[in-house]
């Protein structure tokens, strides 16, 4: 892949100050990436009634929203709806009932059901499935660190449910555990390049902080203070583009690994790059 100047794909976790958070919307859009993917809770909403209006004009950005029930209720109060048609809704646990949302959802660009790809978070995949059943995608999202890579029983429970259901092949999926989605039959490694991170992934936090990933928070440096072009072309960003783009030396062995690259360096336990998902070298 060529270098970037800046990731193509940003995850945002919105802050509640509101002067804050339209320095950072600038900031990241100033650094033309083609995905924000945004994560709100509800102390942050008026972080997000700061810049809301900016979406009623963005074309060449697809913008993407996730939180739950009780937050959209807040936003869709403080702030209205009328930029609901340029987003991508994704809505987290606690679910509403579907008659209290459905108009809402009608508005958005794309939406799905979502959980976080925690063992925790995933013990709500049985009524996000069935709900997905009905409309909507389904989405796992990469968790926050501290991570964890899901246990066995999580991956069992939910494959066991999964197919329960059939494989219902008409639900828009989007699974970023790749393990999980190989249990899935999802094939995710077809094509796979490896982790994204500090390639054409990122990600800014509350402060401001540009991480090369929501899952493995190495720091490049804050955009309140640098652009994102400016940090891309570090040469920590370089360094740590480099030393993720390795393949982990206990990977060698294993067929799989020209394909899985080591999974995701960011469910890795201790200091290691291997993803704890993994079962071990397959022959």
């Amino acid at each position: 892949m060529p270098e970037l100047t800046s990731p193509l794909r940003v995850t945002w976790d919105i802050p509640a100050d509101i002067q804050t958070a339209r320095a950072l919307w600038g900031k990241i859009v100033d650094g033309k990436p083609l995905f924000i993917e945004a994560h709100l809770d509800f102390p942050a909403v008026p972080g997000f009634c700061g810049f809301h209006r900016e979406l009623l004009t963005l074309r060449r950005v697809r913008f993407g929203l996730a939180a739950d029930w009780p937050t959209i209720l807040r936003v869709l109060r403080e702030c209205g709806d009328d930029w609901i048609g340029n987003v991508s809704l994704t809505l987290l646990p606690p679910y509403p009932e579907r008659g209290e949302f459905e108009e809402t959802v009608k508005k958005a660009r794309e939406f799905s059901w979502g959980l976080w790809s925690t063992d925790e978070g995933l013990s709500d995949f049985e009524k996000a499935l069935g709900f997905a059943m009905e409309g909507g995608g389904l989405s796992v999202l990469n968790p926050c660190r501290p991570a964890a890579p899901l246990s066995g029983e999580t991956i069992e429970k939910v494959v066991r449910i999964w197919e329960s259901r059939g494989r219902p092949g008409h639900i828009p999926l989007k699974i970023h555990d790749l393990f999980l989605s190989e249990e899935m039959g999802q094939n995710p490694f077809s094509g796979y390049p490896g982790c994204a991170g500090g390639q054409t992934l990122a990600h800014v936090d509350v402060k401001g902080n540009l991480l090369v990933c929501r899952t493995l928070p190495l720091e490049l440096g804050n955009l309140l203070e640098h652009s994102m072009k400016e940090l891309w072309k570090s040469e920590e960003r370089a360094r740590i583009r480099e030393e993720l783009s390795r393949l982990p030396g206990e990977c060698s062995p294993c067929s799989l690994a020209s394909l899985c690259r080591g999974g995701c360096p960011g469910l890795a336990p201790g200091d290691g790059r291997r993803d704890g998902s993994c079962k071990g070298p397959r022959n």
